[in-house]
């Protein structure tokens, strides 16, 4: 059984916007703030406060777990997010004197140096290390800076708890920054909500689709490979006896290269721009393959993507680039996923091999439905407080 009743302080990107990152963080702390006193200070990027207050408005419908949620402007910058560190740890130093909290958890790395300068709060701290920040970046200038790997190690060598999404990480995470963690280490992936799971699930959602769509759910990020998906779209198109439509639910940097070139090549395609989750849920249920081309990095490699595991729980079958997490997780090639290079011609084999094989998409439904059992959000946070509260 979950331990309730506890006091917990959460400082976390920001959860109000609707990227991925914000999603997985707000269904996390929906099941770490149930039956508990919850306190969240969430970091908001510069980009978004003209948008503050409608985010917040459309906020307020999930606050009930939460006895207070304070969005502090920040910029994502390393360097500030390492100064705003030195701000925010006397902050929770006295906050922590008034309240005596049972957890700390926090998120990413870089704001937490300052806090756990005291022991009393490093003890009972949870620090989620992500991924490898300067990995993300496709502008290599800024590969790591001193400042970002003296605060990581620090981090690592004091927090009660680290958390990372997968061991791969972990690894790649300790031998990059060149230390050994003093606390407790967990393993705390991306998840799915499986009550709101179950919802869509309920609402039987029926589209009357003309011939195929083949989906991408995410941001339009530089490493996610969308421009493939694209191309790979514009091929199967020319093999398929149906209409086929590229349905991206998501926005982000990539946007107008991606709709360029989809009007360049023919492509029929809608991106809708970033939509509220369940929105994204329902469109992501009526989609005859979900593809996801990211290109291979640390993260990528590392982690598995959440809309991975809400195809899973939808019954929607997979295309994905062959990462070595999927190896640490036992993941069989045409049983539970279709593996492909990061290429246009091999993404649109698979692609075309799923729409017409309905053997296979049966399989991959029925094994994905099985597996994705053990990422739920009320297992994961089970874990986690029980494996912090283990003193």
């Amino acid at each position: 059984m979950k331990p309730a009743g506890l006091k917990i302080l959460a400082v976390v990107p920001s959860i109000l916007d609707s990227s991925g990152a914000a999603v997985n963080e707000r269904q996390f702390l929906r099941e770490l703030c149930k039956d508990n006193k919850c306190f969240i200070i969430t970091l908001i990027p510069l980009a978004l406060l003209k948008e503050l207050k409608r985010l917040i408005g459309e906020f307020q419908a999930e606050r009930e777990n939460y006895d207070a949620v304070i969005p502090v402007p920040v910029a994502a910058i390393p360097s500030v997010l390492i100064m705003f560190s030195f701000f925010l740890g006397p902050v929770l130093w006295i906050w922590d004197r008034l309240v005596r909290f049972d957890v700390v958890y926090m998120r990413p790395s870089l704001v937490a140096p300052a806090a756990l300068l005291s022991s009393i709060i490093s003890r009972k701290s949870c620090i989620k290390i992500p991924a490898i920040y300067e990995d993300e970046l496709q502008n290599k200038v800024f590969r790591s800076s001193f400042l970002t790997q003296v605060a990581d190690r620090f981090v690592i060598s004091k927090a009660g708890c680290l958390a990372f999404p997968s061991p791969l990480l972990l690894k790649r995470v300790l031998v990059k920054r060149r230390v050994v963690p003093r606390g407790k280490v967990l393993i705390l992936p991306a998840g799915v909500d499986g009550c709101r799971i179950h919802s869509i699930k309920r609402l039987r959602i029926n589209i009357a689709k003309r011939g195929y769509v083949v989906g991408f759910v995410g941001s339009l990020l530089w490493w996610q490979g969308v421009n493939r998906l694209v191309k790979a779209v514009a091929e199967v198109s020319k093999r398929a006896n149906q209409p086929v439509t590229l349905l991206i639910v998501g926005d982000g940097p990539e946007r107008a290269r991606v709709e360029e070139l989809c009007r360049t090549l023919g492509v029929r395609c809608v991106v809708t721009g970033y939509v509220r989750h369940e929105v994204a849920l329902a469109l992501l249920s009526v989609l005859d393959v979900l593809v996801v081309p990211s290109v291979r990095m640390s993260t990528t490699s590392s982690n598995i993507p959440i809309k991975l595991l809400e195809a899973w729980a939808l019954g929607v079958p997979v295309v994905v680039t062959k990462h070595e997490i999927f190896d640490v997780l036992g993941l069989t090639d045409r049983k539970h996923v279709v593996f492909s290079e990061p290429e246009t011609a091999d993404i649109a084999e698979k692609i075309f091999m799923v729409l017409t094989n309905e053997a296979l998409r049966k399989e991959l439904v029925k094994n994905g439905s099985i597996l994705v059992k053990k990422f739920y959000y009320d297992l994961l946070v089970q874990n986690m407080l029980e494996h912090m509260l283990k003193w």
